[in-house]
């Protein structure tokens, strides 16, 4: 995919709903972006939204410049890879570290969604894919590395090219962990799901918690192994590793 697309993609949730986004390569190599707001008379924060494109473009590696017209996006840039490697650090070791969590507000939200349905009556499916939906927003990297997908990324610099290897590498370990997150979202929504039809809420939740007690300790001991090759095969790979690890519990909820 040309790297102007999915610049695109980056920049179009930060664009005004009446403003158009538009995006063009340049001939001598970058992409210029901006948000056009002549259908919304001219007016708006054109030189904010540009500001904020430019560091979500950044974020990715680019060196990107704003003013109120356009962003220009120059390239790769050192220091934003570098940055983008800080990020992803960070990101593996905090949030997404923290399977206890997530656990915690899979368990929550499942018992919401059910009490919204009428009568209780929400299909379980329904509910565990609302709930991972929900955790994924909440986790935001999985929204973020989506926006990157078909992404070629190249430099005749060696130094750029072993900054961009190094950044693929931690975002694969950030895919894998965020399949990991979602996988014992999908376990703990479902349980508390069908407690819920023989206990109260508060008892629901205590008991899919204590009944995702040995899925932590399996995760925890399996995050630091080798991320999976293709993220829509990921979640059933990691129920299987989870599987073998764990000695108690129904993972074929998981896993379905």
């Amino acid at each position: 995919m040309p790297q102007y697309e999915v610049i695109e993609r980056i920049c179009a949730p930060l664009s005004p709903d009446q403003a158009r986004l538009r995006a063009v390569p340049l001939p001598l190599g970058g992409v210029r972006v901006w948000a056009d707001l002549a259908e919304a008379d001219g007016k708006g924060p054109s030189w904010v939204v540009h500001q904020r494109m430019a560091r979500q473009v950044a974020r990715v590696g680019w060196h990107a410049e704003a003013t109120a017209e356009r962003v220009l996006v120059q390239g790769w840039s050192a220091a934003c890879l570098k940055h983008r490697v800080r990020l992803l650090h960070g990101a593996l070791t905090g949030r997404l570290a923290d399977f206890r969590k997530s656990a915690e507000q899979a368990v929550a939200t499942a018992v919401r969604l059910h009490a919204e349905q009428e009568d209780g009556q929400a299909g379980r499916t329904a509910i565990v894919a609302a709930t991972c939906a929900e955790l994924n927003e909440l986790l935001l990297w999985p929204q973020r590395l989506a926006e990157l997908d078909g992404l070629e990324r190249t430099s005749r610099s060696r130094r750029l090219q072993l900054l961009l290897a190094q950044v693929t590498g931690l975002e694969a370990k950030v895919r894998q962990a965020c399949a990991e997150h979602e996988l014992l979202a999908r376990a703990v929504a479902g349980w508390a799901d069908d407690h819920l039809a023989s206990v109260d809420a508060e008892q629901a939740q205590q008991r899919a918690l204590d009944q995702a007690r040995p899925w932590l300790r399996a995760l925890n001991r399996l995050a630091g192994g080798p991320p999976p090759t293709g993220f829509t095969r990921r979640a059933s790979g990691l129920a299987e590793r989870v599987a073998a690890t764990v000695t108690n519990g129904d993972w074929t909820v998981a896993a379905s």
